[in-house]
């Protein structure tokens, strides 16, 4: 990170979604999201592999990784949208956190 900020704003950009993250308590809520569907279907897939039915187990953990990820993504959006209205109010260009994450993935990908 420190090889891609460029200027203070864009630093005050990553903290302040970083700050958002745990102000949101993001990693509460994401453990405890859908905990009862990923137990069920981690006992699946271990059943499934039990009596060999790999292909089963693979579609029961790929499922549970969708579910994972497509509530992580909602969870970075808001922390994006949050971390912007902190360097607002604290008197930081909004415009470099654009520039900051278009640098990240232009170095580190996607």
């Amino acid at each position: 990170m420190f090889d891609v900020v460029e200027n203070e704003a864009q630093l005050a950009a990553v903290i302040g979604h970083e700050i958002a993250h745990a102000t949101q308590e993001h990693t509460w809520r994401q453990m405890n999201y859908h905990k009862n569907i990923k137990m069920a279907l981690g006992i699946a897939s271990a059943v499934a592999s039990a009596y060999g039915a790999t292909n089963l187990a693979n579609i029961s953990n790929m499922v549970g990784g969708a579910i994972r990820n497509g509530y992580q993504r909602s969870l970075e959006n808001q922390a994006d949208r949050i971390g912007l209205e902190y360097i607002v109010r604290a008197g930081y260009d909004p415009r470099e956190a654009t520039r900051f994450w278009k640098q990240v993935t232009r170095v580190a990908g996607d």
